[in-house]
């Protein structure tokens, strides 16, 4: 599911799809996750890099194992875990390097009800350092090397599963992705 932030008290669809272009979202199967830095910078805004003050919402119908604040890919911040029904506000401050980008994700635990999925999950939309876009180069290169490798994948196990079918739509959007990683 994706939940993205409107204006609005009712949810219309062209804020919606508006919000969601800009980054004013999260994806989640159970847990909510509401990230804000520095002077109310919520996903989708730009920050300044050095050290910005954090409040991180978190709540969750069944128990999350790690609650995580993630720069360029990496974990900058963990604060524990929640039980099940529990709401918690996590605060903070956290440098930022020059570049690239900050989110919140929430993740682990135990399957149950109501959680029909494998594992409880939540991750926010960026919140840019310096300039929306902004990529750190070392960060950029492990992403690309690590969506290279997804997609490889994703095509061995395509062509595994879907043996003597024609997937040549799937195949070709493949090799888009694979092409636009490398330009």
């Amino acid at each position: 599911r994706v939940f993205a932030q409107q204006k609005q008290d009712s949810v219309q669809w062209a804020p919606f799809i508006k919000a969601v272009k800009e980054g004013r979202s999260f994806v989640t199967n159970t847990p909510i996750l509401l990230l804000e830095l520095g002077r109310e910078a919520m996903p989708g805004d730009i920050i300044e890099a050095g050290e910005q003050s954090f409040s991180l919402y978190v709540t969750s119908a069944v128990p999350v194992e790690n609650i995580e604040l993630i720069i360029n890919g990496e974990i900058a911040w963990t604060g524990g875990s929640i039980k099940a029904g529990i709401s918690k506000t996590f605060n903070g401050e956290i440098e930022l390097p020059k570049g690239g980008w900050i989110a919140a994700r929430a993740h682990g635990g135990n399957s149950s009800w109501p959680l029909m999925d494998s594992y409880p999950f939540a991750h926010t939309s960026p919140i840019w350092i310096n300039y929306k876009g902004s990529t750190d180069v070392i960060a950029k290169a492990k992403a690309t090397r690590e969506i290279r490798r997804a997609l490889t994948h994703i095509e061995e196990r395509a062509r595994l599963t879907y043996k003597g079918d024609n997937i040549s739509v799937l195949l070709e959007r493949l090799k888009l992705a694979q092409t636009a990683i490398t330009n």
